[in-house]
């Protein structure tokens, strides 16, 4: 089982999708947990140049994550097919960042990528929603990469994005969670929505 997690920056995504790793493990199932860009020797070489403070094209950043995307498809999520693999970012990621905030269209994107997908698609895939004020409280003290420091009305534009993946991929399994809450009750919400899948 794939299960994707999504959300605009410091959205929390990357600890409930860790946290939720940790509960399988406790559960005796076999997990694995990797996060986009990156997750192979020559994905993490990407996710350097990508986040990296380099002048970057939009179409050239759209297909740099795709190489990384198909390196991670072919290295880990096609052999490990069997167990449950959590990704902290996915497709949808250069769906909203690239396709709808960066312009380059959603579903052009989208079929940039269909060659390095190879036919996977996230079982189910959770987006971690905040305000773009919220995450920009939250990253006010950390370095910042070059995609973090976009404006907000970037941020705008990614945050509605993924909050429309739902009427895009209407045959997907997309749930939203409240990124706002204590990260407790978010993980009691996010353990309801998995156990109708696992």
């Amino acid at each position: 089982m794939l299960i994707t997690f999504e959300g605009i920056e410091s959205s929390g995504k990357s600890t409930l999708s860790k946290k939720l790793a940790e509960y399988f493990k406790l559960k005796k199932y076999n997990v694995i947990w990797n996060r986009e860009p990156g997750g192979t020797e020559l994905g993490e070489k990407i996710r350097e140049l990508l986040l990296g403070d380099y002048n970057i094209c939009h179409i050239s950043e759209a297909l740099l994550f795709a190489a990384s995307r198909a390196q991670l498809v072919e290295e880990l999520i096609k052999p490990n097919m069997e167990k449950i693999i959590i990704l902290d970012r996915f497709v949808d990621s250069s769906i909203v960042y690239q396709g709808y905030a960066r312009e380059l269209g959603w579903k052009e994107v989208f079929e940039i990528n269909k060659h390095a997908l190879d036919g996977i698609i996230p079982d189910l895939t959770i987006v971690v929603d905040i305000s773009v004020e919220t995450s920009f409280k939250r990253m006010k003290n950390k370095k910042k990469d070059r995609i973090e420091k976009e404006n907000k009305a970037f941020f705008e534009k990614v945050r509605n994005g993924f909050l429309r993946l739902k009427n895009w991929f209407p045959e997907r399994d997309i749930e939203i969670i409240n990124g706002e809450l204590d990260l407790n009750e978010e993980f009691d919400i996010l353990l309801k929505i998995i156990k109708k899948y696992i």
